[in-house]
């Protein structure tokens, strides 16, 4: 056998780039047995076999794995609503004008045509890992078509939505901070904010809810906004707005008793210092109660008027992760459960990377650095990358053979 596999190959070899490779011209030289010829049509299969591979989202953790991905290894299908991969660090300075929305983008569907690789703008809706199966619904217009995709190897990478704790009038009435749209959206309201409060004989009440810009949540994403909406204040402001921009403010809550809570005391300490300014207050210790079209409500009964309210406040679990049985989530059903391979509790060909999964006993900030580097796409990417195929495909090549 090891003579037959020897000669077989030897003949493949020189063949190996031809999409047109069939055995029969070696059947047809070689009088063999009809399990000889079974065995050289099965391993001529396995060699051109490449496992399926879908990756749920276009997020850090997402990009990185699919582009260092051998991708003559795999035949790779990436979904996600999103077409772009977005650079996050830098979106809050998309939101105050200091960059273009379009610098701090990425095209997947560029990035597939380039490394040949399928992408559907579609939205996972429900995972099957028990059948290889994930069902997706088109998020292009208003179609929603509703369609199952199945899998060899699967990669959640489906990031986490902006968690409002349950607040009444936080979805309708404030701005989150977590997509591109969301800083356009921002970026526009405080235009309008402006612009709003250069008419003429404005009531003095009316001018400073205009120009009061309230960020809740003391966070990494929370600390950079108002620092970058001061100093669009302090820079632009006063030579664009001159007769105006004095009355604007931009007020941080933060219930906590510090910010960047998660970060070494001594940047805390620095990054307060360097918030704390005639533009910028900073209130710890207080809670949001209740959130109104132009008015947020604290815990201590204060009221604050604001046209431009900004919530970030942390994450949450996105409606696809909501939807998993709790066997492949952890204790508290927030984040789907992986080892220290980010391979999915209870799985053996399911990975999860990025802010939707939460590694055993090992804690990682959710920030993009991470996503891309430590311990999750490049990680997994070499993980799938040195891996012995031969092996996974020959385990699998009778359901491959079996398919029409």
């Amino acid at each position: 056998m090891q003579r037959l596999e020897s000669v077989i190959t030897s003949h493949l070899r020189p063949c190996y780039g031809n999409a047109s490779l069939c055995p029969n011209c070696l059947i047809q030289r070689m009088r063999l047995n009809p399990l000889c010829i079974q065995a050289i049509r099965t391993f001529a299969v396995a060699s051109h076999y490449r496992p399926n591979v879908v990756v749920l989202g276009t997020g850090w953790g997402s990009h990185r794995f699919v582009s260092d991905l051998d991708h003559n290894k795999y035949r790779v299908t990436v979904i996600s609503p999103r077409d772009h991969m977005l650079f996050t660090p830098l979106l809050t300075s998309t939101a105050v004008g200091t960059l273009e929305h379009r610098s701090i983008i990425e095209s997947v569907r560029a990035d597939a045509a380039e490394k040949s690789f399928s992408y559907l703008q579609a939205k996972a809706t429900y995972v099957d890992f028990d059948n290889n199966e994930a069902t997706c619904v088109s998020a292009v217009y208003s179609e929603k078509n509703q369609f199952a995709l199945k899998y060899n190897y699967l990669v959640v990478g489906v990031g986490a939505v902006p968690n409002t704790f349950g607040i009444p009038g936080v979805k309708e009435n404030t701005f989150f901070l977590k997509e591109a749209k969301d800083a356009r959206a921002i970026r526009h309201r405080i235009h309008d904010c402006f612009e709003a409060a250069s008419f003429q004989n404005q009531p003095r009440n009316r001018l400073s809810a205009l120009l009061t810009f309230v960020v809740v949540g003391g966070g990494p994403t929370g600390v950079e906004f108002a620092a970058e909406l001061s100093d669009f204040i302090r820079e632009d402001c006063t030579r664009l707005y001159p007769g105006i921009a004095k009355y604007a403010r931009v007020i941080l809550v933060e219930a906590g008793g510090n910010v960047l809570s998660a970060f070494d005391n001594k940047l805390r300490d620095y990054a307060l210092k360097k918030l704390t300014s005639d533009i910028c207050q900073v209130r710890l210790g207080h809670r949001v109660q209740e959130v109104f079209a132009h008015e947020i409500i604290l815990d201590n009964g204060e009221k604050l008027q604001s046209h431009c309210i900004v919530w970030s406040t942390g994450i949450g679990p996105s409606p696809l992760v909501a939807s998993l049985d709790k066997r492949f989530l952890t204790e508290n059903l927030q984040s789907i459960r992986v080892g220290r391979s980010l391979q999915i509790a209870n799985t053996i060909n399911a990975f999860a990377i990025g802010d939707c999964c939460q590694i055993d006993d090992y804690v990682l900030p959710p920030v993009a650095q991470v996503a891309e580097q430590q311990l999750q796409g490049q990680f997994l990417a070499a993980q799938f990358n040195s891996q012995d195929l031969k092996q996974y495909v020959l385990g699998s090549v009778n359901a491959t053979l079996q398919e029409p």
